[in-house]
């Protein structure tokens, strides 16, 4: 995503932070992944995070946005 400033891989699971509001990422997601071939099956929107889930074929992406002060920090899930 533009603006992400650190990220890694810990165990099958990719983490980067991002200079941007939580509903931008949000948006993002919602926009870009459906141009990949996503589609989006499952939401959660809550107070402090939202997780999406996006299937394509038999796999999925789970993508958690969660607000951490100046930052947002991105978690993607593929299974």
């Amino acid at each position: 995503m533009p603006l992400a400033v650190a990220g890694e891989e810990k165990g099958g699971v990719y983490y980067y932070y991002v200079r941007a509001r939580p509903d931008v990422v949000l948006q993002y997601y919602l926009q870009e992944m459906p141009r990949w071939g996503w589609q989006l099956f499952s939401t959660d929107y809550g107070k402090q995070s939202d997780v999406l889930i996006f299937l394509k074929g038999h796999t999925s992406v789970t993508v958690g946005i969660v607000a951490q002060g100046e930052l947002v920090s991105v978690m993607l899930v593929n299974s």
